[in-house]
C-alpha cells in the first residue's frame, strides 16, 4: 500500500480520485478546508482513509503532514474556491508551488 496526499479532496476530481485509490487499496490521506466535509463521509469508515483538515498555504500545516507520515504520491488537486482575482492569485500560486518544489 502507497501513502497517498490528495488536495482538494472534496472537489469532482479529488473526490473521484480518493474513490479510487481507496478501491485500489491505497492509504489516502485527504486534505480538506472543512473540518468536516459532507462529500467525504462515506469515506469515513475505511481503515486507509485520513481526513486533515486544513489550509495548504499554511506552511506550517503543510510542513506538520510530511513530517508526521510518509508521503509517497501527492495529488494536487486543490484550487482556488473564487475566480474573481484569478490574475492576483496566480504569481502567489506559482510562488507556493515553486516554494514545496510541486
Amino acid at each position: 500500500m502507497q501513502n497517498c496526499l490528495v488536495t482538494g479532496a472534496t472537489g469532482l476530481i479529488g473526490f473521484e480520485l480518493c474513490k479510487l485509490l481507496l478501491q485500489h487499496g491505497e492509504n489516502v490521506i485527504a486534505l480538506s478546508r472543512d473540518a468536516d466535509p459532507v462529500r467525504l463521509q462515506s469515506f469515513q469508515t475505511a481503515t486507509n482513509f485520513h481526513l486533515l483538515s486544513g489550509d495548504i498555504t499554511d506552511r506550517k500545516f503543510t510542513n506538520d503532514i510530511f513530517q508526521c507520515s510518509k508521503i509517497d504520491f501527492v495529488f494536487h488537486m486543490a484550487v482556488e474556491r473564487t475566480f474573481a482575482n484569478s490574475n492576483d492569485s496566480a504569481s502567489s500560486d506559482i510562488q507556493q508551488t515553486a516554494a514545496y518544489k510541486t
